[in-house]
């Protein structure tokens, strides 16, 4: 890598000028992981005593910005769990992608997990993270506690995921079996890590901050965590929708409740209406009282209504009076 130049003569100058170099030649994802091994080995190489200083220590990782956020819908996430259950030949397989699901964690860090990483009794999981290398807990939930009881059940060594005869399960095997499910449950463009994406897109579809989804996803820095930003956007906007439709749904009960009196009944009352005596000096005499259950109308306009209508007004508990019921004021001479 470094023509055989001995350990202690490498500088940061020469990793710098190979980063750069395997950058236009490979994908820088895997400049990354490659460097990291490097970082470790002088790491390593320092606490041997084999070189005085670590020159990997000043040279950054490639920034890597992905937008790739394919997750599963609700429908098929029952749907990918049904057929992994009915992987007979590979009974792993539901409790890998229900803990998957459940924790966020990538593939590798999964199939590297052993049971001393689980603590049952404070119910969290703590691993080392397989891309950064930082110390990460994971809280264990209600599925996550049901998968790891099926590996305690079938236990087969320091490992989870292992075969009964004792050999890990390795990535090739989960590839194969992953992709089998997901054709049969109808599910395209899905890769295995974006089991993380969905276990990060329904958290900020459920309301969770994005600095709580950073976190429990174990990013470095928060602009990983901004590829789920338009998720919480969308989210916001359906809680803002839901008040609009509340608002609407109360103008349309008040508009209602103005409207028991339909335009017909208006459109006929002004027509009556429209016939009758204008002149206020004639009806000086007539006054609408209310006795026992209703409105009497005087007789001195009840005839003029039914001519001009036609309309008989209803009798039935109403009373016609006018001014000589009240009686007969005195004579004025």
């Amino acid at each position: 890598m470094f023509d055989d130049t001995p350990l202690a003569d490498i500088t940061t100058w020469q990793i710098e000028k190979w980063k750069a170099e395997q950058g236009r030649a490979l994908n820088l994802a895997t400049v990354n992981r490659r460097l990291t091994v490097i970082k470790h080995m002088f790491k390593q190489a320092v606490e041997w005593d084999l070189t005085k200083a670590n020159p990997a220590t000043a040279v950054k990782r490639f920034t890597i910005t992905s937008e790739r956020t394919r997750f599963l819908s609700g429908g098929e996430i029952q749907r990918l769990l049904q057929e992994s259950e009915k992987q007979v030949t590979s009974p792993w397989l539901l409790p890998l992608v229900t803990l998957a699901l459940n924790t966020g964690m990538r593939q590798g860090e999964l199939l590297a997990m052993k049971w001393e990483n689980a603590n049952f009794e404070r119910a969290v999981i703590s691993i080392v993270q397989s891309k950064t290398l930082r110390p990460k807990s994971i809280a264990i939930n209600q599925p996550t506690m049901d998968a790891l009881n099926w590996h305690k059940d079938n236990r087969y060594g320091d490992y989870l995921f292992m075969w009964p005869w004792g050999d890990k399960i390795g990535k090739v095997t989960v590839y194969d079996a992953f992709k089998k499910v997901c054709k049969a449950a109808e599910i395209e463009d899905f890769r295995f890590h974006d089991l993380r994406h969905t276990f990060a897109s329904h958290l900020v579809m459920a309301g969770v901050d994005l600095v709580t989804v950073k976190e429990l996803l174990g990013h470095k820095n928060i602009n990983m965590t901004n590829r789920y930003t338009h998720l919480a956007q969308e989210h916001k906007a359906l809680a803002v929708a839901k008040l609009t439709e509340r608002f609407e749904a109360q103008a349309l009960a008040a508009q209602a409740k103005e409207s028991i009196v339909s335009d017909e009944l208006k459109q006929a009352i002004n027509e009556t209406l429209v016939v009758l005596p204008l002149d206020l000096a004639q009806n000086r005499n007539v006054f609408l009282v209310r006795r026992g259950r209703g409105l009497g109308i005087s007789n001195d306009i009840k005839w003029k209504v039914e001519a001009a209508s036609g309309f008989e007004p209803l009798h039935r508990g109403f009373a016609d009076l006018s001014l000589n019921h009240l009686g007969t004021p005195p004579s004025q001479k």
